[in-house]
């Protein structure tokens, strides 16, 4: 893979003039130079997947340093066995460090003998460093490994979902059991592909269209046993993807300013509005269909609060996770607003959205630039495109 390893060693818009950037070359240094994290081990067998990701925290004299830094590669080897690779800095947790998977500091029942990935007939399908494991057993059974500050909210929800949806129009994977002691639940495996892996140019506004009705039963569930998500935590968290993104953005901090004092006014102006139960973390990967079936998953981070947070997500997700269209997603997430509107029998609320839709896009771009994967012009453009949002 020539050229990887310099590839890699850019972080978009944080060079040698952010105040960062000599901690985070050492680092990108370091990970570079093992070629198993740039290329994968010699068994694999296929594409080699490098994820990245950056946290900056103010440190005891109130200079920024570097919180949180991890370098993460993945394969499958000829056998179609999951591999992965984990450099990861987080100072204030102990040293910086190298694991191979299922070896992860946070996740600690990975690697356990007769844990719950050392079974017959595990298949690993997602592996989010320190955070969650998920993985196939058979073919009925769905396993997530999480971290145990998250793992029992995250069945209840499961639970209670389940429970509301026994007569909706789509399924949601049945509960199967939780070892709190190995940080462990289980769950139904649906039938069906994701939305991520149907859509394209041809079917999207098609697709799209369904996904949005899908949208608006996940909201009439009536589900009582979850949180309530005020508005406040949009505005808070819109202020902290801001102040992320006008750090590492220096040259663009006015603009950035800018756009958040017009988004944070508008959220906190809008409020909640009439609550419903919302998914949390909405993406096309999260819905699966199986011919006129459909099965909705991961509502790990589901509350009651505003729908048009959900909305907003899914809409300026597209962008991002609808690789399939190739280019232009905007009459796809016309449709999917379409769709919802038409399930629901109301007009949309054209303010509200716009205001989420912007919260989404912020997020996004945060988040990408988080992961390195924007490079400086990109970024940019970028908040050039927030900033006109905010003000159409």
């Amino acid at each position: 893979m020539p050229g990887t390893a310099n590839r890699l060693t850019d972080f978009g818009p944080l060079t040698e003039a952010h105040p960062v950037w000599d901690r985070l070359e050492a680092l990108l240094a370091r990970a570079a130079a093992d070629p198993i994290l740039v290329s994968g081990g010699a068994d694999a067998a296929g594409p080699v997947e490098v994820r990245r990701d950056l946290r900056v925290a103010p440190d005891a004299s109130g200079r920024a340093a570097i919180a949180r830094f991890y370098w993460c590669a993945k394969w499958r080897d000829a056998h179609g066995r999951f591999r992965a690779r984990l450099f990861l800095h987080e100072p204030a947790r102990g040293p910086t460090a190298t694991y191979d998977f299922p070896a992860d500091p946070r996740l600690p029942a990975a690697a356990a003998p007769r844990g719950p990935l050392d079974a017959p007939g595990v298949v690993v399908l997602r592996y989010i460093p320190t955070r969650r494991i998920t993985f196939r057993r058979g073919d009925a059974l769905v396993g997530k490994l999480k971290r145990r500050a998250t793992l029992e909210r995250s069945y209840a929800i499961l639970r209670a979902v389940h429970a509301a949806a026994g007569g909706a129009s789509f399924a949601v994977p049945e509960p199967l059991g939780i070892d709190t002691a190995r940080g462990v639940f289980y769950q139904q495996r649906m039938p069906g592909r994701s939305v991520a892996e149907l859509i394209d140019a041809d079917n999207g506004c098609e697709i799209m269209r369904r996904v949005g009705a899908l949208h608006a039963a996940v909201h009439a569930l009536p589900v009582e046993a979850v949180r309530l998500r005020p508005s406040a935590e949009h505005v808070t968290a819109a202020r902290a993807d801001a102040e992320w993104v006008a750090f590492a953005l220096p040259g663009e901090a006015g603009a950035v300013v800018a756009v958040e004092h017009d988004l944070v006014s508008e959220l906190e102006a809008l409020g909640t509005g009439t609550p419903a139960f919302c998914h949390g973390d909405p993406a096309i990967d999260q819905v699966l269909l199986d011919g006129d079936e459909a099965c909705v998953v991961d509502f790990d981070d589901a509350a009651i609060g505003d729908p048009y947070a959900d909305l907003g997500a899914m809409a300026a997700g597209l962008r991002i996770d609808a690789r399939g269209l190739s280019r232009g997603t905007g009459a796809a997430e016309a449709a999917y607003l379409e769709g919802y509107r038409e399930a629901t029998g109301r007009p949309l609320d054209e303010r509200r959205l716009r205001a989420h839709l912007l919260r989404a896009r912020l997020a996004i771009l945060a988040n990408r630039l988080r992961k390195g994967r924007l490079s400086a012009a990109e970024a940019v453009q970028a908040v050039a495109d927030l900033q006109a949002e905010a003000r159409s």
